[in-house]
């Protein structure tokens, strides 16, 4: 296969050759036409990619295979055929197959109709060899069709298999690529994400920022949407200030954000079909914070949804998790007075310096008590 990521478009090659020849057609006196097949099976979790073609009445669809070559016995090499697959015995269009989906078993199954005359795999090469017999010379096809792969990690148990109608060939696992090659492995990703806010002090304007990369690609479709959810963040805004900034390759927008504590924004991929895996994406938005100190909040938690990424945010900045607020203080507080006189005018003067900002949006009132017989005038 060419793709183990999640949701991507994956091309699977597969290279045949037989012991017995496969003719595109069989015609007996008393029995009938035959029309033989190639059904290559157990595709585990593989869907109908992007060069789907009709659907039919049993949901079966119709694809074009990307690549299909014959080898030639007489040249010995590979050739592409015009006409080497169909995907049904009474369709026009070549180089077509059958695209099959049980969804009791969660496998998908393709089926390949021999085109035209050209198109018969032979067992042996039908040209005499210098010694006067046939040469042992198998004659062997390839061809290649694209899936969609799975959102969620597998591994499967079952080898991919093949075999023939018509001609019964037994259906048998086949021999695969190993690693990444093998076809419908689908690697485990993982995600790593951080979040930041620009101010921990009470009332002001604080921005949120959440930065996130994944070790796999991101198809786009399947991360429609990032979910950040667990912000402790005590004032939820009605209507937020939310500003997206990410790649040049990326669009967003917010889909969601009434339910206080959770952000769910969309992504979309101006061009192309993935985002490199590694490749960071990050977006903030603005809240405004509490008038009161908030000094236990929860670790927010970033998830791709739609391939079942998520992530414990790590804390990036120096102002706390997103939410925490600073409790108010006063890191210097003087008074003194003018005069010390009976019945003296006296002057009060008081030096303050608070340990946060306080803004007029706060409504701050400054109490001075225990100012004893003291007669204002």
């Amino acid at each position: 296969q060419s793709s183990p990521h999640p949701c991507a478009i994956n091309t699977i090659t597969v290279t045949l050759s037989s012991n017995v020849p496969i003719p595109n057609v069989v015609s007996y006196a008393n029995a009938g036409t035959i029309y033989p097949s190639i059904v290559v099976s157990r595709v585990l979790g593989a869907q109908s990619g992007p060069d789907d073609g009709s659907v039919n009445s049993d949901l079966s669809r119709v694809i074009s295979l990307t690549s299909f070559q014959l080898y030639n016995l007489t040249t010995g090499s590979w050739s592409t055929q015009s006409d080497l697959f169909r995907s049904s015995t009474s369709a026009s269009a070549s180089n077509r197959a059958m695209f099959s989906f049980q969804s009791s078993t969660g496998e998908a199954s393709v089926q390949l109709y021999l085109g035209g005359a050209s198109s018969a795999i032979y067992s042996r090469n039908s040209l005499a060899s210098p010694a006067g017999n046939c040469a042992d010379r198998p004659s062997a096809v390839v061809f290649s069709f694209r899936v969609y792969n799975p959102s969620t990690p597998q591994s499967p148990a079952q080898a991919v298999s093949v075999g023939a109608l018509g001609i019964p060939i037994p259906s048998a696992a086949m021999l695969q690529a190993l690693g990444d090659g093998r076809p419908m492995y689908i690697k485990a990703g993982g995600l790593t994400a951080t979040v930041s806010q620009t101010s921990s002090s009470p009332c002001q304007p604080n921005t949120v920022t959440v930065t996130m990369s994944a070790t796999v690609q991101l198809w786009s479709r399947c991360i429609s949407k990032v979910t950040v959810s667990g912000l402790g963040l005590a004032n939820w805004p009605a209507t937020p200030t939310v500003t997206l900034v990410v790649s040049p390759n990326l669009r967003a927008s917010l889909a969601n954000f009434s339910t206080p504590g959770t952000v769910i924004v969309n992504f979309a991929l101006i061009s192309g079909d993935y985002l490199d895996a590694g490749q960071t994406l990050w977006f903030y938005f603005g809240v405004t914070n509490p008038s009161f100190a908030v000094a236990t909040v929860p670790v927010p938690q970033v998830a791709v949804p739609g391939v079942g990424l998520v992530a414990s945010a790590q804390l990036a900045g120096f102002n706390g998790w997103p939410g925490s607020v600073d409790q108010a203080a006063w890191s210097k507080s003087e008074i003194w007075q003018s005069s010390p006189f009976p019945s003296a005018a006296n002057q009060i003067t008081v030096t303050l310096r608070p340990t946060v900002d306080l803004v007029p949006t706060c409504g701050v009132v400054v109490t001075i008590s225990n100012l004893a017989g003291a007669c204002f005038g």
